[in-house]
C-alpha cells in the first residue's frame, strides 16, 4: 500500500500505528477526522474565532507529538478531545487574568480621558 492509499478506510488505531511508523498520510487522515470537532469544541469555549484556530492548530501540534503516549485505551478523539479542553481551558486562565483597557475613552490624537474615567483637562493635555 502506498503511503496515501487507503488511509482514509483505517481504524484510528492502525493510522496511530502508521503516523507513528513515519507515514505522514496518516497523520494528516487523523487531523482531517477531528478538525471540526475540536474545532467547533474550542470555539464553544473560548468563543473567539481566531483563538479556536489557533488552539485546534496547537491541540493538533501537541497530540502528534505526543503520539506515542496514546496508548489506546480509549478512542483517539476521546484523547484529542481532552488535549483541546486543556489547551482551551488553560488559555481562558491566561486571558481572564489579564486587564483589558477599553478604546471608548480614546481619539485618533489619543486619550480623552485618564484611566479612571474622568475627561482630562485640555490644558494639560500633552
Amino acid at each position: 500500500m502506498t503511503e496515501a492509499a487507503g488511509v482514509h478506510d483505517l481504524d484510528d488505531r492502525e493510522l496511530v500505528r502508521l503516523a507513528l511508523a513515519g507515514q505522514q498520510a496518516a497523520a494528516a487522515e487523523l487531523v482531517r477526522r477531528y478538525q471540526d470537532r475540536v474545532f467547533n469544541t474550542c470555539y464553544r469555549m473560548c468563543n473567539n474565532y481566531a483563538d479556536a484556530l489557533d488552539l485546534t492548530q496547537s491541540t493538533f501540534l501537541k497530540a502528534l507529538e505526543n503520539l506515542g503516549r496514546f496508548h489506546g485505551g480509549a478512542a483517539f478523539y476521546t484523547w484529542v478531545f481532552r488535549i483541546a479542553v486543556n489547551l482551551t481551558l488553560s488559555h481562558r486562565r491566561r486571558h481572564s487574568r489579564r486587564p483589558h483597557e477599553s478604546l471608548d475613552g480614546y481619539r485618533e490624537e489619543g486619550p480623552v480621558g485618564n484611566v479612571s474615567g474622568r475627561e482630562a483637562d485640555p490644558a494639560t493635555a500633552a
